[in-house]
């Protein structure tokens, strides 16, 4: 299977995203995520990610099961952290989510 120009570009932006976490304070880290999320939700949805609200069910949106299985696996490739499916439905707005990763990351949403 033939890599994309896209594909090609995802390890370097990932580490760069992985880079900016870890530099990050908390606020700016949930924040962040919260972006990554919004930004792969909408591509998967072909969605404007500006018409994403951070504190709406993707399911809102048309995220069906398989939308969620391909979002679960640009996260984990992206941040290198393991999401679980049914952590991602107990968690379908990007801001809980992406407090969600916060933890996994190992900072803390609220600290």
């Amino acid at each position: 299977m033939a890599q994309s120009a896209g594909d090609a570009d995802e390890t370097g932006a990932d580490l760069e995203l992985l880079e900016r976490l870890s530099d990050a304070d908390a606020p700016t880290r949930l924040s962040s995520l919260t972006g990554f999320v919004i930004e792969q939700a909408a591509a998967i949805l072909r969605v404007d990610p500006a018409g994403v609200d951070p504190g709406r069910s993707l399911l809102d949106y048309g995220l069906d099961s398989l939308m969620g299985l391909e979002l679960r696996t640009r996260i984990d490739k992206a941040l290198r952290v393991r999401v679980p499916t049914k952590q991602l439905w107990a968690h379908p707005d990007p801001e809980s989510l992406a407090g969600c990763l916060a933890e996994k990351l190992g900072g803390s949403a609220d600290s």
